[in-house]
C-alpha cells in the first residue's frame, strides 16, 4: 500500500509557505490546527522514567492555552512533531489534496504506552494523569465555551474549576460531566464496565441513546462514591468505596475491588505489561477484592492463588491463569 504521510521536506515547505502567506486554505488550518494543540512529545519522553516490568509515571505533557506567534527559532525544532500533530487533527496534508470535514475535525490525540503513564496538563489548568494503555482526545475547540475530552482506558483527572464552563469526559457510552473536581474513569475496551470513582467534588454521569438524548444516570455522585455500568445488560450499581485506593495505579499500586477472575486478570496483566491468557472455563461470577501496594508480580500472583483456587503462572511475557 502507497504511504500518503508527508515528509520531513514537504513539512519544511508546508511551514515556509506558511509564514510566506502562500499556503492554501486548508494547509492554514492544518498548521493553525496544530500550533493551536502543540504537544511537546520530546520533552516528555525525557521526563519518562526508565522502562521496567511496572508500569512507570510519565513526564508532565502541556498543551498550549492559546496559539501563538511563529518564531524563526521554532520552525525546525517543531516539524517532526508537526506531521503527528496534524494526521491526529484529521487535517490532510497527503497527496488526495482532501480538506478536513467540519469545524470540529481536528484534535490531538494522547497516548500512554504499555510501560509508562503520562501526566497531561490541558489549556485550562486542569491536569490529567493517563494510566498505561489509555488515549486522551482533545478537540481543537477545547475551552473554548465548553471542556469536553474523550477517553480510551483509564485516566486520573484533577479539574480546573470554571463555574461557567463544565468540563466532560466521554468514555464508550458514558460521560461524566463536572465543573470542578477531581475523579477517576476506567473505561477500557476490553472490559465490561465503566466505573467513575470520586475523590472531590459532585459528579454527573449519563449514558449516550442512539438517537435520543442523553439519559441521567446519577445526577450527583460525591466523595468516595463509584458508579459502575455493565456494557453487557446496562445496569448501574453506586457504591461507597475508598477512592483514593481506586486512584492509587498513578503511584503504581493495584487495587482489585469487585471484580471476576477474568476481569482481575485484564487488570494484572495491564499492571504489569503481560499478554493475557485465561482458561475459558474460569467464568464463575466470584468476585474478589483485594489491594496491593508495592508487591511484585510473583507475589501477587501467589496471593490470588490462594484467593481464586486457579494457576498463576508468568511465561514469556505472557500472564497465565489455568484451572488446577
Amino acid at each position: 500500500m502507497e504511504d500518503n504521510k508527508p515528509n520531513d521536506q514537504q513539512i519544511r515547505d508546508l511551514l515556509r509557505r506558511y509564514v510566506a502567506g502562500e499556503a492554501s486554505d486548508a494547509e492554514r488550518r492544518a498548521v493553525d490546527a496544530w500550533y493551536h494543540l502543540f504537544v511537546d512529545q520530546a520533552a516528555a519522553q525525557q521526563a519518562e522514567e526508565a522502562e521496567g516490568p511496572r508500569a512507570k509515571g510519565g513526564g508532565m505533557t502541556t498543551l498550549p492555552a492559546r496559539p501563538g506567534v511563529f518564531r524563526r527559532y521554532r520552525w525546525w525544532a517543531v516539524a517532526a512533531s508537526l506531521l503527528v500533530a496534524v494526521l491526529w487533527g484529521g487535517a490532510l496534508l497527503s497527496r488526495s489534496g482532501h480538506e478536513p470535514q467540519g469545524k470540529h475535525s481536528a484534535a490531538v490525540r494522547l497516548f500512554s504506552s504499555a510501560e509508562h503513564r503520562k501526566r497531561i496538563a490541558l489549556p485550562d489548568g486542569t491536569v490529567v494523569m493517563l494510566n498505561v494503555h489509555s488515549q486522551l482526545e482533545v478537540p481543537q475547540d477545547f475551552n473554548a465555551g465548553h471542556r469536553h475530552v474523550a477517553l480510551t482506558g483509564e485516566a486520573f483527572f484533577d479539574v480546573a474549576k470554571m463555574p461557567e464552563s463544565p468540563f466532560s469526559v466521554r468514555s464508550g457510552m458514558l460521560t461524566t460531566r463536572v465543573l470542578g473536581t477531581s475523579f477517576n474513569v476506567e473505561g477500557y475496551a476490553e472490559d465490561q464496565t465503566v466505573k467513575v470513582a470520586v475523590v472531590s467534588g459532585l459528579v454527573e454521569v449519563s449514558k449516550a441513546t442512539a438517537g435520543k438524548p442523553d439519559s441521567l444516570l446519577s445526577g450527583g455522585i460525591s466523595k468516595n462514591q463509584t458508579l459502575t455500568f455493565r456494557k453487557d445488560d446496562g445496569s448501574v450499581a453506586i457504591r461507597t468505596e475508598d477512592s483514593r485506593l481506586i486512584s492509587a495505579w498513578q503511584t503504581g499500586e493495584l487495587d482489585i475491588n469487585r471484580l471476576t477472575l477474568p476481569e482481575l486478570g485484564h487488570k494484572l496483566a495491564r499492571h504489569f505489561n503481560r499478554t493475557l491468557v485465561i482458561d475459558p472455563r474460569l467464568t464463575d461470577d466470584t468476585r474478589y477484592t483485594i489491594h496491593f501496594a508495592n508487591e511484585n508480580l510473583r507475589e501477587i500472583m501467589d496471593v490470588l492463588a490462594e484467593m481464586t483456587h486457579a494457576n498463576f503462572e508468568e511465561k514469556g511475557g505472557k500472564l497465565l491463569i489455568q484451572s488446577n
